[in-house]
């Protein structure tokens, strides 16, 4: 009964919002906007990103025109900044005024000044120093709009004592900064009463030089504020100077002056974001809205990040705290025995230093020399002799000599052994299915190898996403604290975000031991010590052009078509490769001649010939008539007539064994179409899964930050955001390992196949998929 209604209330507000639209599009009109500024070329970035945010935020019946001149520029005089508002507010001109800087927003906010035009800061605010005028996420002065980051300079602090001890702090500050910055003393005095550490503030302003030689001896730990009038080049001087120093440092400004040089920070590169929100906060005031409708909170997600080139310059190692939080950039100079290595120098390691290839190689060695032993039973045999025979002379008939010396050597042949015969032609094949065995391990290895390889890989990427949930828990905690403050949430709230931000920061040692094992155990494949720390890749994967032999996978194991006659030709090639196979095809050629052997030796004799030969060097008492030497010919054969029936059964048990050997041939043979079959299976699971998984985290995190932003304007309490802060965690972890489990899935179905498209020719690639584009119906 009431869906007319609705749909009816539907349509006039449809209605509405056309005609609305219709007015404002038949009344284009220019708005202009000035930029006011505490000093020359200060936050030029974000204005020039505004201005490329606001054409596509505002109206485009609307054009937005800027202003800037030397009328609006304080020049770096704190005196100037309520001039140059002032100017502003007085240009006819002038709709909306964008304020750059910490001196002309503290000038727009002072209580004396009637803002008779909205005021936007476009400077980056932190929660506690300065305090401008704030509560929740709503400005408390007319026509004044803020952006306040809520990680503020105490939270710096905090992370900063993590990774280095100091019971003094010294900050550097910009001495314009300093002199005009309201509530920064006491400020000061609440932060060491609170932290328990003694701050002392150094000043820098636009020359490092002066700077510098201000800096007393003996610094422990310098942390560096905004210092707005350095410019990139006179910033990354200044870092390179305090690494010279050996002197900590970490940055409020953020991660752009860790990649210039300092040894820290949490605050991402909030630029882009900042001029984001200016020129959103413009384009509603722009539609109607007012500034006190304007939110102030802009979130960021807070990542700790290191230099390691900084922290070897200044000897600085990582704490468990480090390991804990920390991301890295130019990790690699921290550890000196630290080792760039790729998935295929892991697969070649392997080859050459795993110690089970090893052991295979000793036994292939064995097996080698055990075919070169019963090839020596065919072969001739020499043996030389020497006698020396004394007689007792009672026993002298004058017969026999009582003493006699002799020496002699005699050779021996055999002609014809079916035994001996039959035993080198199955070593033979013993040999060569060793051979094929020793490439059933080489494979496994690298397999193994390159599973290891990539679960620490992963283990490396999946402790990246738990650190960065760690640092957003500690982002809501501080939002907690300021709903509390302002009476959006109670004290529970906090301690809620406390809860969980302890139990995130003992996830990330969980992940932190993941990785650590998961270094051993691949350090332990290839066969080096296992203290090696090695810098893995990250993988990535484009399922649309993502190929194996030159095809795309997308049209193999998505399309339908021709998939079974496909999956079918996997099997034929893994059957053709297998390298098991092959090895109890040897076996069973060894044991078949061994059982055609037993059976021969019931009517086969042995045929053998010898030669013998002797010289007497002594012979008393001596005989008339005899010769110094002799020697003898010998032909001879041999047949056993019985010999307690144990010819029979040897004979079935060479037969026994030989049946059991084809049997597990069969069994091979099953095994390797269930391999592949289940290696198929899984590809085509985990591959289409990757596209899946990204977008669920991309909506994932993109549901996140409209929940944090609500969160933050009081409209969502604290379970709706941990559920969406935790939904975004679990989708980014399911996303990495969706891309891993692939890669693993991937390297089981080359081994499932015994052919690894890295170890093959341009001309085998081509063969093969020549071969898979008949079978999937691919042109």
């Amino acid at each position: 009964m009431r869906r007319p209604r609705t749909l009816t209330a539907i349509a006039l507000v449809l209605c509405a919002l056309g005609v609305a639209g219709a007015l404002e599009e038949s009344h284009a009109r220019t708005v202009t906007v000035a930029i006011v500024r505490d000093g020359p070329s200060e936050k030029s970035r974000v204005t020039e990103l505004l201005k490329e945010h606001i054409n596509d935020l505002v109206d485009p019946s609307v054009t937005v025109r800027f202003k800037e001149g030397a009328e609006f520029d304080a020049g770096w005089q704190g005196e100037r900044a309520a001039l140059v508002v002032r100017a502003a507010l007085r240009d006819r001109s002038v709709d909306y005024i964008v304020g750059t800087g910490l001196l002309v927003t503290q000038a727009a906010a002072d209580p004396s000044l009637q803002l008779t035009k909205p005021f936007i800061s476009a400077f980056d605010q932190r929660a506690d120093i300065p305090k401008l005028p704030f509560e929740g996420n709503g400005s408390l002065k007319k026509n004044l709009a803020l952006v306040v980051i809520p990680q503020g300079a105490e939270r710096d602090v905090e992370a900063f004592a993590r990774l280095v001890r100091f019971n003094r702090l010294h900050v550097a500050i910009d001495p314009i900064i300093a002199n005009f910055i309201s509530g920064l003393e006491t400020g000061l005095q609440q932060y060491e009463r609170k932290l328990g550490i003694e701050i002392v503030p150094v000043m820098i302003g636009d020359d490092i030089t002066e700077g510098l030689s201000t800096l007393p001896a003996g610094i422990e730990a310098l942390y560096i504020t905004s210092l707005p009038r350095l410019s990139d080049a006179q910033r990354r001087t200044l870092m390179d100077e305090l690494n010279t120093r050996g002197i900590p440092t970490f940055s409020g400004q953020g991660h752009p002056d860790v990649e210039k040089g300092a040894l820290a920070a949490i605050t991402p590169d909030v630029s882009d974001l900042l001029a984001r929100r200016v020129a959103l906060n413009i384009s509603r005031l722009v539609r109607g809205e007012k500034t006190s409708d304007l939110p102030v909170i802009l979130s960021v997600d807070s990542k700790l990040l290191i230099n390691g080139r900084t922290a070897a310059a200044i000897g600085w190692s990582p704490n468990l705290a480090a390991r804990a939080y920390a991301r890295y950039l130019y990790p690699e100079a921290m550890e000196s025995d630290s080792k760039p290595l790729s998935l295929v120098d892991a697969v070649d390691q392997a080859q050459a230093t795993n110690v089970t290839l090893a052991i295979k190689d000793n036994e292939l060695e064995i097996t080698r020399r055990d075919m070169q032993f019963a090839r020596g039973f065919m072969l001739p045999q020499i043996s030389a002799n020497g006698d020396i025979q004394h007689s007792d002379p009672f026993l002298d008939s004058g017969l026999f000599p009582t003493d006699q010396t002799t020496a002699g050597i005699t050779v021996g042949q055999m002609i014809y052994d079916d035994a001996v015969i039959s035993d080198f032609r199955s070593s033979v094949h013993f040999y060569d299915g060793s051979v094929w065995d020793r490439e059933v391990t080489r494979l496994d290895v690298v397999l193994e190898a390159s599973t290891s390889y990539l679960l620490l890989a992963q283990s490396r990427v999946l402790y990246r996403i738990v650190g960065d949930n760690v640092e957003m828990t500690a982002d809501n905690l501080q939002l907690s604290q300021i709903r509390y403050d302002v009476g959006y949430s109670g004290r529970d709230e906090v301690y809620r975000w406390e809860a969980q931000l302890a139990g995130s920061r003992g996830n990330l040692l969980s992940a932190d031991s993941d990785v650590e094992a998961d270094r051993v155990a691949l350090n332990q494949i290839l066969g080096v010590e296992q203290h090696q720390r090695w810098q893995t890749e990250d993988m990535t994967i484009e399922p649309e052009s993502f190929e194996f032999i030159g095809i795309k996978l997308m049209d193999t194991f998505i399309d339908q078509r021709g998939t079974d006659e496909a999956r079918n030709l996997w099997i034929q090639v893994a059957l053709e490769q297998a390298p098991e196979l092959r090895f109890f095809n040897k076996a069973v050629e060894a044991q078949g001649i061994q059982a055609g052997s037993r059976k021969r030796r019931f009517f086969i004799p042995t045929v053998s010939a010898g030669f013998r030969y002797n010289y007497f060097f002594n012979y008393e008492p001596e005989l008339v008539g005899r010769n110094d030497d002799t020697w003898s010919v010998r032909v001879g054969a041999t047949y056993p007539i019985f010999n307690g029936a144990s010819r029979y059964y040897d004979m079935k048990r060479a037969q026994s064994e030989l049946r059991g050997l084809e049997n597990e041939r069969e069994l091979q043979h099953q095994l390797i179409e269930r391999r592949v079959r289940t290696a198929l299976r899984r590809l085509e699971a985990t591959f289409p899964n990757i596209p899946l998984s990204r977008t669920a985290a991309k909506s994932s995190r993109l549901n996140l930050d409209v929940v944090q932003e609500k969160y933050a304007q009081g409209i969502l309490n604290v379970t709706d955001l941990l559920e969406a802060q935790n939904a975004s965690f679990t989708a980014d972890q399911r996303a990495t390992v969706a891309i891993y489990q692939f890669l693993v899935d991937f390297e089981e179905f080359q081994r499932s196949l015994a052919w690894y498209e890295r170890e093959k020719t341009q001309a085998e690639i081509d063969k093969l998929a020549a071969r898979v584009r008949r079978a999937a119906g691919l042109q």
